[in-house]
């Protein structure tokens, strides 16, 4: 046993230097010094071929192809552009580790024919010269892991993906360009990781687009334009292609300037099916807050008779200012974009919904139109909230969706068109969509999974459950019924509960997450707070509460589940309960500290 012990470590000892050997090919580079420039051949070692050894020159000077790696605890500065290219480049090596592109104002061109990547801890920088044409040449993809901020300073630095097919991915909390250019003909460039523009984004060459990711955004700076050298934008494929879904995030972002202008552009966007489909933001008024951000997507749905597949869906964030616009214009595709059994001519009624209402509300301009329709008037806010704009038949929206079986919300299976629930009635293979109706039936459980829905109605019929669990930023509009609306902690969902708290209403429970109970919602019908992990939860009230039915404070497992009534400050709460009060066990009431 001892015998095959030795032999066992002896083969996986041969493994890892085999491994190690094989990680280096001969010519490769690694920087050898905590704080070097570029140029210093001396603070750079090579690899022979068995070894690390000191390095005669430094990387890109007498030959191309070499991987170079700058490593851990090692600032380098690229204080020269290297007659020849790299094979690779990676920066750090999981703790630091940082590479500087330019140190004067001399304009630097570093060019890697393979893959960059920066390991977590890592930084690639601009420098802090004034210069003004620094150029990193990328022929393969760019992973970030740690930090790439090429707007550090004065320097422009521009990063130019001359490869087919490149993506730009990692987990890096910066990825920051101050210019970027696509150009290679023929290719798109897919952006897996969210990234931010901080100057030119261009688009520079034929047939290829750029491709942003379900799980990344593209966010153009306060400055920041599109450009399409040697073209225009949107012939050829030169556009920013979004996934086409509803999730919230495969965005085109512009931050604002604290000027109309900065938002009064063209948003170069489409989808993968109809391809290039702009909107153009006609007319601003009012300065936006300097910094807020507009979120643009287009949303490429199902078919449904009567409506055009392609919805668009504007965020606006941290605008304080009382922004409004008109002459909004959207296009579209007059091919894919058109429902089965429609026709374009049938779409003669634009309609628009805001987040905040919940409801579907016809819109002034012109439509159809010929490939996009325009609502020119009268202006509409561009306040913080999420909108949607489409154009449809005159009864186009809402749909009404019937709960047909116990899942989560996400899952087009679980809802029916059919009122009774009893048969699945769903050719658009859909859940429901922002501005729709629902109805919870009798016995069901709908649990949402995902953030952010919106709907003009929720009817929650007795026996029937409506679970938001931990899902925030939602809009449930008029809300009713006689069942029970779950919210995992305590984000009540944005809507009009004045019947559904009545004294022929619903049940409300909160479970499992502690948090300040919402102070806009006092009045319940049936209220309930529970938990059912093995942590203590608390429930802290900080307004006057009324019960017009029972209150159910109730732990089903070894965790308490405390109603704590106010805090520590000396303030008076009314509490009026008009039906039973029921406490578990494992449950407490508890009065803050204040007098």
């Amino acid at each position: 046993m001892k015998r095959m012990m030795k032999l066992m470590l002896a083969l996986v000892a041969t493994f890892c230097i085999a491994t190690g050997l094989l990680a280096q090919s001969t010519g490769d580079f690694r920087s050898n010094n905590a704080a070097m420039t570029w140029t210093t051949a001396a603070q750079w070692q090579t690899w022979n071929g068995s070894s690390w050894v000191a390095a005669g020159t430094y990387p890109g000077q007498s030959a191309s192809g070499a991987a170079v790696l700058i490593q851990d605890g090692h600032t380098v500065t690229l204080d020269v552009s290297p007659a020849n290219t790299l094979g690779s480049l990676t920066v750090g090596s999981g703790a630091s580790g940082v590479l500087i592109i330019g140190n004067s104002a001399t304009n630097r061109t570093l060019t890697v024919t393979g893959n960059v990547a920066v390991a977590v801890g890592g930084t690639l920088r601009s420098g802090a010269n004034s210069a003004t044409g620094h150029v990193l040449n990328i022929g393969g993809s760019l992973t970030n892991n740690g930090t790439v901020n090429l707007f550090f300073s004065t320097d422009v630095c521009t990063a130019v993906f001359t490869g087919a097919s490149p993506v730009v991915s990692g987990s890096g909390a910066t990825f920051t360009f101050r210019n970027l250019t696509r150009s290679t003909s023929g290719t798109s460039i897919t952006v897996s990781n969210s990234i931010r523009v901080e100057g030119t984004l261009d688009l520079a060459v034929n047939s290829g687009t750029m491709i942003v990711g379900t799980n990344a955004n593209l966010t153009m700076g306060q400055n920041a334009v599109f450009a399409a050298t040697g073209g225009t934008l949107g012939s050829n494929g030169r556009y920013v292609q979004l996934d086409g879904l509803t999730g919230a995030n495969s965005n085109l972002i512009k931050v604002s300037a604290g000027t109309t202008a900065s938002w009064q552009i063209t948003y170069p966007i489409g989808t993968s099916n109809g391809g290039y489909t702009p909107l153009v933001l006609g007319t601003v008024t009012n300065n936006p807050t300097a910094a807020a951000t507009l979120s643009i997507k287009a949303i490429y749905n199902n078919s449904n008779q009567g409506q055009l597949r392609r919805q668009f869906r504007a965020v606006v964030a941290g605008n304080s200012g009382t922004t409004t616009f008109s002459n909004l214009q959207f296009s579209y595709s007059s091919g894919t974009d058109v429902s089965t059994g429609d026709a374009i001519a049938n779409y003669s009624t634009i309609w628009s919904l805001s987040s905040t209402g919940g409801s579907w509300a016809t819109a002034a301009g012109t439509a159809p139109g010929v490939l996009n329709f325009t609502i020119t008037g009268p202006t509409a806010t561009m306040a913080n909230g999420t909108y949607y704009y489409t154009i449809g038949s005159s009864t186009a929206y809402p749909n009404t969706w019937y709960s047909y079986q116990t899942g989560v919300w996400s899952n087009w299976q679980n809802w029916t068109l059919d009122p009774s629930g009893s048969s699945l009635v769903n050719g658009l293979n859909l859940p429901p969509q922002p501005g729709d109706a629902i109805v919870i039936l009798n016995g069901i459980t709908i649990t949402n999974d995902v953030s952010g829905q919106v709907t003009t109605t929720a009817t929650i019929n007795g026996g029937g459950i409506l679970d938001m669990s931990t899902t925030t930023g939602n809009t449930l509009g008029t809300v009713t019924g006689t069942g029970t609306l779950r919210i995992n902690g305590i984000n009540l969902p944005t809507g009009t509960y004045t019947t559904f708290v009545s004294t022929l209403g619903g049940t409300i429970e909160y479970y499992n997450t502690s948090g300040t109970l919402p102070t806009g919602q006092t009045t319940y019908n049936k209220l309930k707070l529970s938990n059912s992990t093995g942590s203590a939860i608390t429930f802290t009230l900080l307004s006057n509460l009324t019960v017009n039915s029972t209150f159910d404070i109730t732990a089903t497992s070894t965790g308490t589940v405390t109603w704590q009534i106010n805090d520590a400050t000396a303030t008076q709460r009314t509490i009026t309960l008009n039906g039973d009060l029921t406490v578990s066990s494992n449950g407490r009431i508890r009065v803050g500290t204040g007098t």
